[in-house]
């Protein structure tokens, strides 16, 4: 799996990109690396996660709930998380997964979407048009 990742606004917005065969214990890994730098004092973290270009098919639908330990840890910073999952899948067991990751965020008072259209994701999270822009770029690499 490989895994690229930037930050915007002090770090408070987090773009990921994964691509490869996702394993359930990086994404634990870059969760927790990247949440234990954000400062309590934050309103709300904002994150978009292109998994356009992976897989999960190492990743059973039950172990989808585990992928919420970093998040869990970090409980007071998270609280009000908003996470764009850009999908762009075409692969019905893959998305069914995202939503259910979905799902299990929003039991977690997350609010998580998965998109097929990227630019919609980055609407929804209320990146600005130069953010949108330098976003695209660097996702398309």
């Amino acid at each position: 799996m490989a895994y690229q990742v930037w930050q915007y606004r002090n770090g408070t917005v987090l773009v990921e990109k994964y691509t490869g065969t996702m394993e359930l214990s990086e994404l634990i890994s870059n969760d927790d690396d990247w949440l234990s730098t954000i400062p309590p004092e934050v309103d709300r973290i904002l994150a978009l996660t292109d998994i356009s270009g992976a897989s999960l098919q190492n990743m059973d639908v039950r172990q989808v709930g585990e992928a919420f330990k970093a998040v869990d840890k970090y409980w007071a910073k998270t609280n009000r998380m908003k996470i764009a999952l850009y999908t762009g899948m075409n692969c019905f067991e893959d998305f069914q997964k995202a939503s259910t990751y979905a799902r299990h965020g929003s039991e977690r008072a997350l609010s998580i979407i998965p998109f097929v259209n990227l630019d919609k994701a980055m609407n929804w999270l209320g990146l600005t048009e130069q953010e949108q822009e330098v976003i695209t770029v660097q996702l398309q690499q």
